[in-house]
């Protein structure tokens, strides 16, 4: 069964925003060109890039798969749905060259869809959390961090961290990692594979389990 839908088309839950307000220091007029979930999304991204409002802005969805991507589908016996966007047209690709391809729970795309982050709904666990780990801000990603390591102790899955009994303790974890510098290095310097499967000798993983 598909996934629901994006709004901008295909199966990603995001688009392409073109935002134009003016530059911080110049006070001249800047375009960026920015993907986010939503007109908010994409103001908050306008204002870290470096403009300030008002803003005006333009959404596009995302370009349709390449001619060798098709083909690449085609020869690996991937059915490609109707509608698909290049970044979904990737994360089938992503699916059938993947030795470990299963889906995402649905509390960890709770998640990622509360915290704006961008992905296409047919994305393997693995590539959903590349892109959480990428794009996730402080607080959010030293949560994900505190819940994987708690989920690998209780040999669970990832889901939406707020709903868990311990959601205090992640939160403990990413006010910690918010005032010790060293730490939150740590944890930024955690591959997303290690949301999966923790390595113990870290400073973030022994910080995170002594919050648990």
């Amino acid at each position: 069964m598909l996934p629901e839908r994006g709004a901008f088309g295909g199966f990603c839950n995001y688009g392409v925003f073109w935002v134009e307000g003016k530059d911080a220091e110049t006070g001249k007029k800047k375009l960026r060109k920015l993907y986010a979930v939503s007109e908010a999304a994409a103001a908050r991204g306008a204002v870290a890039a470096g403009c300030v409002a008002p803003f005006t802005m333009r959404a596009e969805r995302l370009g349709p798969p390449t001619e060798k991507q098709l083909g690449y589908l085609r020869d690996l016996g991937v059915e490609v749905p109707e509608d698909c966007t290049q970044v979904d047209a990737s994360a089938l690709i992503r699916r059938a060259e993947s030795a470990n391809a299963e889906d995402p729970t649905p509390g960890l795309l709770a998640y990622a869809e509360d915290c704006w982050v961008c992905f296409s709904r047919l994305s393997c666990e693995a590539e959903l959390l590349e892109r959480m780990v990428a794009q996730l801000f402080q607080r959010e990603r030293s949560i994900l961090f505190a819940h994987a390591v708690c989920a690998h102790v209780n040999g669970a899955r990832l889901g939406d961290p707020r709903a868990d009994e311990r959601f205090p303790a992640f939160e403990r974890f990413a006010g910690e990692a918010a005032e010790d510098p060293a730490l939150w290095k740590s944890i930024e310097q955690r591959p997303a594979w290690e949301y999966l499967t923790p390595g113990h000798n870290t400073k973030a993983y022994k910080a995170a389990l002594r919050c648990l």
